[in-house]
């Protein structure tokens, strides 16, 4: 079952068509592992242990394996304002509500 579409299609780019990600199986296992909220403060948690509030807030940051964007919101709310995402499924950047640029794309051929 496909959700609808909550990004404009020209905040998601394909680098590699045809190498995307198409386990909506296994997509929505990842949905069901944490609650949103559960996994925005869990990301929250991780990036301030690493240190990321003493980070220049101008730096670019690219999340790889970005999945629905939640690592991406985390970012946000820390102040970050040049935020990229990458992952293989479609599907999940579909899910992304935000103003990231997102990449459907193999992290180990990135293209910038």
């Amino acid at each position: 079952m496909k959700m609808q579409l909550n990004v404009s299609t020209s905040q998601i780019q394909y680098w590699h068509p045809g190498m995307e990600c198409c386990d909506e199986i296994w997509e929505e296992a990842y949905r069901r592992f944490e609650t949103p909220d559960q996994e925005f403060q869990n990301f929250l948690k991780r990036l301030q242990q690493l240190g990321v509030d003493n980070w220049d807030k101008n730096l670019k940051v690219v999340d790889l394996f970005c999945g629905q964007g939640t690592g991406l919101h985390a970012l946000e709310q820390l102040g970050f304002h040049s935020i990229e995402g990458v992952d293989l499924s479609p599907y999940l950047l579909e899910q992304y509500q935000g103003k990231s640029q997102l990449y459907v794309g193999d992290c180990r051929e990135l293209k910038f």
